[in-house]
């Protein structure tokens, strides 16, 4: 008897796995992008010089730098993230001679540091600051954010909001409509990018374009849908 009501338990279940058919569903992506102003800039500042010694090219490079990061320093503080190096090398410059040997005809050094604002209007006075001082190259500038996290949240939300009207339309279009959401993830990274919308120099100095942050999120979607 038990050996029956057990078959029969088996059968009935199988009987409603065979009746079950999957919902048909709709799937859609959204994408956001929010911008905000930057907070914060970065940007690289190198002593590059030759001498014929690595020795002589090493001391005055480190002369020069000592004083471009005191510079820096007065004109944004001494906090521990503000300036930070990012590079430093020795390195010999050769030429081959008519006999086909290599020939060293100087020592090239080369050191660079990073110069993080949260002042993003220092820009300007920074980069005349270590052209003064004795930088030989200044670049990379970087506009960006101290902390993207809610932004990116933001963004994130507006696209899943954007996907679930674009579910909502294309069901709509069939004579359907959404019910339950079965997945929502996020497609690929939140990604940040910059353009230029205005200057942040002061009168005399060099030009500096402030940009925008552009922060972009892309979500997929899937509903089922009746």
């Amino acid at each position: 008897m038990k050996q029956f009501m057990l078959i029969i338990a088996v059968f009935s279940s199988f009987a409603i796995a065979q009746n079950t058919t999957p919902r048909p569903y709709v799937r859609a992506t959204g994408d956001a992008v929010v911008s905000v102003r930057p907070d914060q800039v970065k940007l690289t500042a190198s002593v590059v010089n030759s001498a014929s010694t690595a020795q002589e090219a090493a001391d005055t490079n480190a002369g020069i730098m000592t004083k471009v990061i005191s510079q820096l320093q007065s004109v944004v503080g001494n906090s521990p993230n503000a300036i930070k190096s990012t590079g430093y090398s020795v390195y010999p410059v050769t030429r081959t001679a008519t006999n086909g040997t290599t020939v060293i005809t100087s020592y090239t050094a080369q050191n660079t540091v990073e110069v993080t604002l949260t002042n993003i209007l220092l820009a300007s006075k920074v980069i005349d600051t270590a052209v003064q001082a004795g930088a030989t190259n200044v670049g990379s500038l970087v506009f960006g954010l101290s902390d993207s996290t809610p932004v990116r949240l933001e963004a994130l939300k507006k696209a899943a909001v954007v996907a679930k009207q674009k579910a909502d339309a294309i069901a709509s279009a069939l004579g359907m409509k959404t019910l339950g959401i079965t997945i929502l993830e996020e497609s690929g990274s939140v990604g940040i990018r910059t353009f230029a919308v205005g200057t942040a120099a002061a009168a005399n100095s060099t030009p500096v374009q402030v940009g925008l942050v552009d922060v972009t999120a892309n979500v997929i979607l899937q509903a089922e849908i009746q």
